[in-house]
């Protein structure tokens, strides 16, 4: 059922946000920030579902369950990219 404003409610919160899908090799490291210096929070491992929030400088910012962190771009299966 929508909700307000004719958005479902179990689509990505944020009205930029996408849904993506982890591609690349055996799994991506989550990570606090958008450079491989960044802590890295968790992992992310091939046909998972990310809500892309944003991106910048060939990383886009992701929420994978209850983390939120950076993926690098050629990890992912991004929208139009195929």
């Amino acid at each position: 059922m929508p909700g307000p404003e004719g958005v479902m409610e179990d689509e990505p919160s944020s009205t930029n946000s996408e849904w993506i899908k982890v591609v690349a090799g055996n799994y991506a490291n989550l990570r606090a920030s958008d450079s491989t210096d960044g802590t890295v929070l968790g992992m992310v491992t091939p046909g998972d579902t990310l809500d892309m929030e944003g991106g910048d400088r060939g990383w886009r910012q992701v929420r994978a369950g209850s983390l939120a962190g950076w993926v690098w771009v050629p990890a992912l299966d991004l929208p139009g990219s195929r």
